[in-house]
């Protein structure tokens, strides 16, 4: 015969299995034990389920009724409640654990963000800077849940990845200076943004991006998405001085690009500064209120209003789109992003007029 010295059930029994057992030898009646212990019969049932503690009063009525020493009994409902608390404890570690595995935590390690020197808990705890999963979900959790596009994101997007890819967000925008939050100030730099259209060299463009905005009050990062997560951008402020606008690069072209960055500027200009706004491409994010105003206030930056009727009439070819180009300075991929936006063209038309960034090399 083999035993398993690691054997370790998660599993126990109350001192009523015991109780029953002796029951069940001795032919006595359950109204019968409970006449001599002098309790209720729905106390016994309690008993025997484990719901009713074994004190020393009842210990010796047991040891008197059934056998067995005080000592013996009180040992048991001892044994039973530490064996109970220990269950309990290796259930929450198995929760915990499951808990923590939900965000990628291979991309996480990947980027550096994480390390495999303790459990998956821990490390996913101290990128959030957390010291438990409640307080996790009192400063981060409560993002994606106040967010007015709450109901989308189960259809569009795996919110662990995407709360992990804010957090790498905002580690990096705590690093950048800033002058103090300036509304006015930002307003007034919009035409200074615009004149690094045609700028095809990424990281050059997030450099100038940043400083523009950083004089703003306003930390701008580009961090490639996560993986499952869908958001294409977000505005937030992480302190009460300090804003912070993400983009993930999704899709990779220079009208998306530039549509979500006007996008996220319209949120800090229009919107609550309490707010934290994910940007989704779902039919319920883009009909909502606050995301139409974003929307008009991105395609008045990027065509303004006095082209916006030529822009409509515009042939749909590639002859048309760069002589408008030309004549408007706005380069001939954010044209043709605005013209199957509004449903001109259809999307796969004059796509080789767009500019691609490569949103896979390290822009740090």
């Amino acid at each position: 015969m083999t035993t398993n010295a690691n054997f370790n059930p998660n599993w126990t029994t109350p001192p009523g299995k015991t109780i029953q057992d002796v029951i069940a030898l001795n032919k006595t009646s359950g109204n019968s034990l409970a006449n001599l212990l002098k309790i209720k019969i729905d106390d016994l049932n309690l008993l025997i389920n484990g719901n009713l503690e074994i004190n020393e009063e009842l210990a010796f009525k047991l040891s008197h009724c059934l056998g067995g020493t005080k000592e013996f009994w009180l040992e048991r409902e001892s044994k039973y409640r530490a064996d109970l608390l220990e269950i309990e404890s290796k259930n929450k570690v198995t929760a915990d654990n499951l808990w923590a595995k939900r965000f990628p935590l291979g991309h996480l390690f990947k980027k550096g963000f994480i390390s495999k020197k303790s459990e998956p808990l821990n490390e996913v705890l101290n990128y959030f800077s957390c010291n438990s999963i409640e307080e996790w979900h009192k400063v981060h959790g409560i993002k994606i849940n106040a967010s007015p596009f709450r109901t989308s994101i189960k259809v569009s997007s795996d919110e662990y990845s995407t709360i992990a890819w804010i957090r790498a967000g905002e580690i990096q925008a705590d690093r950048i200076s800033c002058s103090p939050w300036n509304k006015d100030k930002l307003i007034q730099t919009l035409p200074q943004i615009k004149e690094l259209f045609s700028i095809k060299d990424l990281k050059k463009l997030e450099m100038e991006i940043k400083s523009i905005l950083s004089a703003c009050g306003v930390a701008y990062i580009i961090e490639r998405g996560f993986p499952g997560s869908r958001a294409s951008g977000v505005t937030t402020f992480i302190k009460s001085d300090k804003a912070m606008i993400l983009q993930s690069g999704r899709y990779g072209t220079d009208d998306h690009f530039w549509f979500t960055l006007f996008h996220e500027i319209a949120h800090l200009i229009l919107h609550s500064s309490d707010a934290t706004f994910i940007e989704y491409n779902s039919i319920e994010c883009q009909n909502h209120e606050i995301e139409i105003e974003a929307n008009s206030f991105a395609q008045k930056n990027l065509i303004p209003d006095k082209y916006q009727e030529e822009l409509v009439k515009l042939k749909p070819s590639y002859r048309a789109v760069l002589k408008f180009s030309k004549k408007t300075c706005i380069p001939p991929g954010i044209v043709v992003g605005q013209l199957q936006y509004k449903g001109l063209i259809p999307h796969n038309y004059l796509n080789k007029l767009k500019v691609k960034f490569d949103f896979t090399l390290e822009t740090e």
